[in-house]
């Protein structure tokens, strides 16, 4: 586990019987240039999320999942304040686009996601012991950061 966050990476090897250890720093490292894979057990949930933009109702970014099918768009954003979601404020959540009903402004910073709900991950997540393969805190996927 990487005691620095999850923009500094370690290996531990050996060289000749000794240990070394190799400190590696991920250049542009931020929650707005980093893409988050996900996986899971349903093919379609799983993939790369990668940040759209700033959603300041959330206090964060919003992610996408693109895919050349439409109805296989995905969010994955926190839960804001306020809303009816039956996920829970502050969790996460993954939810199909809905591009009739969606309104988004990236600009402003402001989302509403109106797709149907599928898979809530507990507000915790991803954190530091999920990004580096601890994943018994994920029984419904493993959350993994990649670097875009």
């Amino acid at each position: 586990k990487d005691d620095q966050g999850p923009c500094k990476m370690y290996r531990m090897d050996t060289e000749g019987g000794a240990p070394v250890t190799a400190t590696a720093k991920v250049t542009d490292c931020s929650d707005l240039n980093t893409c988050i894979r996900l996986k899971h057990s349903r093919w379609v949930i799983s993939g790369d999320y990668c940040p759209v933009a700033y959603d300041f109702a959330r206090g964060g970014p919003v992610y996408r999942k693109s895919s050349s099918i439409p109805e296989e768009v995905l969010y994955l954003a926190t839960v804001p304040k306020g809303s009816l979601s039956t996920c829970g404020e502050g969790n996460w959540l993954v939810q199909l686009a809905s591009p009739d009903t969606d309104f988004i402004d990236e600009k402003m910073g402001y989302f509403e996601l109106k797709g149907s709900e599928e898979m809530c991950l507990k507000a915790s997540l991803p954190s530091t012991d999920i990004i580096f393969g601890n994943a018994a805190q994920a029984p419904q996927g493993q959350w993994n950061l990649i670097y875009a």
